[in-house]
């Protein structure tokens, strides 16, 4: 097998800091009935039982779409369950620094099914395991297309950055849309240092936050049980509902207005299904609608 390189975990980026609320946030169950029919169904590793499995179906593809479904699958499991030197794997040492309160046992049950699911990953030796997470980090096909369209943004390389958004929403990979998330608030940053405008801020904010709603519209694994919801409930306690669910009560607790963001998810599902050519500047027009 030749084993290529892969992408981190896809992120929420939560932009700057938090304007003050201006809505009152749905339960997760508004939410969660409010998801369109879905557009794309490519294999992900959301709900994978077994995600060395999806690692090897793809790593050795010629598509970079495909072995960045392998890199997402191996970011599932290392580094967070990387045993020490002359350690054996285990999910304890993660599970023994939960704290006592903040939905302790939901997420010593989340670390434990992630777990499950990397074991035939942590199987591997653990220099086999480092070796390949070096190997994954320097193949620039199986980066994380935000990732790339940030650092593109930071090297001042604007038509680079509107060619990965244009190639993201045009193909088939809706982790790769939720990988966006962040872009349009540094957009906003941008053009705010030259003319301040916090009401632009606060809307690429609501456009970060729409556009992991608009990947779940799309086909990504977005049920309570995939692995970023249990992720989110491991890493950071947010346990209530599906993946769609956390995210969204924990962007209105920072101060989004969910009125906002569910306009933007609209705005920009229709733009990807109306197919017409996408550009950094159609994630943050100049107008909010």
């Amino acid at each position: 097998m030749t084993q290529r390189p892969a992408a981190r975990p896809t992120t929420v980026n939560r932009g700057p800091a938090a304007a003050p609320r201006r809505d009152v946030a749905p339960r997760h169950e508004a939410v969660t009935r409010d998801l369109a029919p879905a557009i794309r169904a490519p294999e992900s590793t959301g709900g994978a039982p077994d995600v060395k499995q999806v690692f090897d179906r793809h790593i050795g593809s010629a598509d970079p779409r495909q072995r960045r479904i392998a890199a997402r699958a191996f970011d599932a499991c290392v580094p967070a369950f990387l045993p020490g030197q002359g350690e054996s794997p285990s999910p304890e040492p993660l599970i023994h620094g939960l704290p006592l309160s903040d939905h302790r046992g939901e997420r010593e049950v989340a670390y434990r099914e992630l777990y499950a699911r990397c074991a035939s990953f942590l199987r591997e030796s653990r220099e086999w395991l480092m070796g390949l997470q070096g190997q994954l980090r320097v193949d620039p096909d199986s980066q994380e297309p935000g990732l790339r369209a940030q650092d593109q943004l930071i090297a001042g390389r604007y038509d680079q950055v509107d060619a990965v958004v244009s190639q993201v929403l045009a193909g088939d990979d809706p982790a790769g849309v939720a990988s966006l998330a962040g872009l349009a608030a540094r957009l906003a940053l941008l053009r705010s240092a030259e003319t301040p405008d916090p009401d632009r801020v606060q809307r690429a904010r609501a456009v970060d936050a729409a556009l992991t709603w608009v990947a779940c519209d799309l086909g990504l694994d977005c049920g309570a049980n995939s692995i970023g919801a249990l992720q989110l409930c491991a890493v950071q306690g947010m346990c209530d509902g599906d993946l769609l669910s956390r995210l969204m009560d924990q962007a209105i607790a920072d101060g989004l207005d969910y009125a906002e963001v569910k306009a933007q998810r609209a705005r920009l599902l229709a733009l990807v299904r109306s197919g017409r050519p996408a550009g950094a500047a159609d994630l943050l027009p100049s107008t909010s609608r």
